[in-house]
Parts: structure tokens; sequence; C-alpha cells
């Protein structure tokens, strides 16, 4: 619906007769109904004012402009780009902002320009306009995420850019500068300035909250398609339409906490068993100061220090212990495995680079340095055991919980 600037009310309908418009007028309680032939409306999904008193109709047979003295009716045939209008605007400009099932048109100066691919912009559903205080225009899409039309350029934002989802069935802005952004999953907001900084290059990726049933919504599915899919009263307040009543913002009861919680790794599983937490803040450490090359490196001495772990384990659980001589050769032990995590350090380092320069096996080379470092580790540790694996180690345990090993 619509009230003119004459106090007149337009309504439009839905799936008419065959011989009876979906445009209706209301004025001074008397209704008009028009016959399909005058105006050729089955239903009607939107209905705008433009700056000169014309009312325009996006309906499944296309666009409709009715003047002071008869409807015109603009199809693909005009330059449409598809007959079904699902969303109509008028900028500051004057410009008719179309949005159909196909994609977007402008209408300036009886003239239609079509956006497509070319500009930036997906030949998909357009559901909604808004435009800002500052002149630039937002574009809601069904399923294909936001855009921004600022300065001839388009801006896409979809849930890899940090929506919450990909519709957008109508863009509100509330008093602090947040869009509210309905979809099929929700309600989402997202500052416009995040938006503003992500289009500027300013930051790589925007942050939005959902809201939905957990949040209080009867329903969560927000209902698009036709034109207004939710409004702001003037209280502040923001009323969106769902399938199953009405859901009510009132922004500013809407606390924001943009902080991340704290986050404590107390404790690290790998296949149920438990793994050493100083090889993981070794691992992430190393990789974050020397890249892959420090993760490398970390495999290296990461393993050792598990090795020692389950060494001292085994001795409390199996009551094996490691004699004189064994000990005598820890040193010697260890500055192997550091002298061989320093040697994947480099290769990882550097091989990549030569793979890059097209060296074809540098690749290959750092995999079998990582395998044989591996290997080469393994052996060391049962060497501090003396023994020819782990199961040997055990089972002379279990056979005599006080035997020294070595002997």
């Amino acid at each position: 619906m619509l009230e003119g600037k004459n106090g007149g009310m337009w309504i439009g309908a839905w799936d008419q007769p065959a011989d009876r418009s979906a445009v209706r007028y209301l004025k001074d309680g008397n209704v008009k109904t028009f016959r399909f032939a005058e105006v050729p409306a089955s239903h009607v999904r939107a209905i705008i004012q433009d700056h000169a008193g014309n009312i325009w109709f996006g309906t499944a047979q296309g666009l409709i402009k009715h003047d002071a003295e008869k409807f015109t009716v603009y199809s693909t045939n005009e330059g449409l780009n598809a007959k079904e209008i699902q969303a109509l605007y008028e900028d500051r400009q004057g410009n008719i902002w179309i949005g159909a099932d196909n994609g977007l048109t402008k209408y300036l100066n009886g003239k239609f320009v079509t956006y497509t691919d070319k500009e930036g912009i997906a030949n998909n559903i357009v559901r909604a306009f808004y435009e800002d205080d500052s002149g630039t225009m937002w574009i809601g899409m069904y399923d294909t995420g936001l855009y921004r039309f600022k300065d001839g350029r388009f801006t896409h934002y979809t849930m890899t850019e940090g929506l919450f989802d990909n519709g957008a069935f109508q863009i509100l802005e509330d008093d602090q500068g947040t869009f509210w952004i309905s979809c099929n999953l929700g309600i989402y907001r997202v500052k416009k300035s995040d938006l503003n900084d992500y289009a500027d290059g300013r930051i790589k990726k925007v942050t939005s909250i959902p809201y939905n049933k957990r949040d209080g919504m009867l329903n969560s599915e927000c209902n698009g398609g036709t034109q207004p899919a939710g409004i702001k009263a003037r209280d502040g307040r923001l009323w969106f339409p769902t399938q199953k009543g009405v859901a009510v913002i009132n922004p500013q009861a809407v606390p924001l906490n943009l902080q991340p919680p704290p986050v404590i790794i107390e404790s690290v599983m790998v296949d149920a068993k438990p793994v050493d937490l100083r090889a993981v803040v070794l691992a992430v450490v190393l990789g974050q100061i020397f890249g892959v090359g420090g993760i490398a490196a970390s495999i290296a001495l990461g393993a050792w220090s598990n090795a020692l772990a389950l060494i001292r384990s085994g001795a409390t659980t199996f009551g094996f212990s490691i004699d004189a001589a064994a000990r005598r050769r820890l040193p010697r032990i260890v500055a192997s495995a550091l002298a061989m995590g320093g040697a994947l350090w480099l290769a990882a380092r550097f091989v990549p680079a030569l793979a890059a320069n097209g060296h074809g096996l540098a690749q290959a080379v750092l995999l079998g340095l990582l395998i044989g470092g591996g290997i080469a580790l393994y052996g060391l540790l049962l060497d501090v055991l003396g023994v020819v694996n782990w199961r040997q180690a055990i089972r002379l345990a279990g056979q005599n919980p006080a035997r020294d090993l070595r002997d």
C-alpha cells in the first residue's frame, strides 16, 4: 500500500481474476477497481511515488507508471531486463531503481540502464533498496548477498565477507548507524562503518550478529518479495514480518559486545590420547615466527618432548627405568634431535623457495626429509631404552616391573 501526496491510498492486490487488475485506489471512502485491460497487473509487489507525483507499480507483468492522465506499461520490450518486478526506489537524483527477478535496472529520462556481471552485480533476484545519508545505495538480494553502489562501483558482501546469511530481504538503519537485515534464517546486524571500511580496503572482513528463535522470535524465517519487508517506526523500533507474526526490535535495548571471549586450552587429545601441550605451544609459536619452517622444526622438538613424557609415564606405569649408561647418552641424543630439528627447519625454510623458482623436486625433498627425520627420531628414542620397539619395552616391563631394561 502507498498513501499518495493527495491523501489517496493505492493498494496492490494478489492473484486476481483474469479480467480484474490487482491495482485499487481508495479516496474519500470510495474504492476504485481497475480492469486488467486498463492496468495489466495480476499481482503487485511494490508501489512508490516519485518527486513529480507519478505512481510506479512493480508487478508480475512489468513496470507500470501512472501519471495524472494514464497508465503506461514498461516490459522487456522497452528495455527492462525482466518483467517480474520485486522492489522499487527513487534516489535523490530522481533515478528509479528497479529490482527484478533477473537483476537490477535503473530508469532515468525515459531510458533503462541494466547492470549485470560486467558492472559487478549478479543477475539475481533483487529484494531491497536503501539509500543512506551520504547518497550511497545499498541493494539486498534474495540469496547472493548485499551490494554497495558508490561512485559508480559495486562492492559485494556475502557470507565469505562476514555476513550471517546471503539473504537480504530488507535493510533498515538504526540511529547508531547499524544495518538490520532480514533473511530466511532470521535478522542480522552489521555496522555500516564496517561495510564501508571493507569496501575501502581498511579491513578484510565484516562482523555480523544474528538473531532468531533463540533470541525471542516466534519464527526465524522473515518474509520478503514484497515491499516493504520491514519499517523503521518514529520511535526508532524496527518492524519485520515473519512466517509467524511480526518481530519488533528496539536497537537501544539490544546490548552489543564485540570483545571476543578469552580462550584457554586446557588439554589436547589426538585419537583419544593426550598430547603434551608444550609441543603444541612450540608449534604455534615457531609457526607464527618462522612460518612453515618453524612448524617443521617443532616437529622434531615436539616429538622429543612427547617422547620424554612417554618415558616418564612408562616408568610410572610399567616400572621400568633407564640405567646410568643410557642417561650418559642422553646429551648426545638430545643434541642429535636438536640438530635434526634445525635441519628440518632449514629445509622447510628454503625448499619452498626453490620450488617456487621452478625446482620441481624440491617439495619431494622436503617430504623425504620430514619422513626421514621422524624415523630417525623414533630410532633415537628406542636407543635411549635399549630396545627394538615400544612393544618390546612394554613386554619386558610387564614380565618384571622392577627390572631395569638395560639388564
